[in-house]
């Protein structure tokens, strides 16, 4: 499969003197004590992350963002000044509430397989 020149080449690369072998035809690579490096052929477009993983990912982190936003702030400019302000409904419920939303989405994002089409 591989030329003398590029075994020759590879095994002087890793100073190793091991033979080289190729990977089954799906993936394409060199294999040489040990190590593999694995190129993937531009027919194998089996991704465990998909479009819609991404898109989910986008909109739990502008949630969790918005959730933070919602916390943040309510603090006095005159330290000896309490403002009860920091305690209102919105900093104290609804923002982490939103920001625990967030992180759901963020966990579905992430654990969301898709489908596999079967062709028969």
């Amino acid at each position: 499969y591989f030329s003398n020149a590029r075994t020759e080449a590879f095994s002087e690369f890793f100073a190793t003197d091991t033979a080289i072998q190729p990977l089954p035809e799906h993936k394409s690579a060199m294999v040489a004590s040990g190590f593999c490096l694995i190129i993937p052929s531009a027919s194998s477009t089996n991704s465990s992350v998909s479009k819609l993983n991404y898109q989910l990912l986008i909109i739990g982190l502008v949630v969790l963002f918005i959730g933070f936003l919602l916390m943040a702030g309510g603090g006095s400019k005159d330290p000896a000044r309490f403002d009860p302000g920091m305690f209102s409904f919105r900093r104290v419920t609804f923002g982490p509430v939103v920001t625990l939303i967030g992180f759901i989405i963020e966990g579905v994002a992430i654990m969301y397989r898709p489908k596999k089409k079967n062709d028969e």
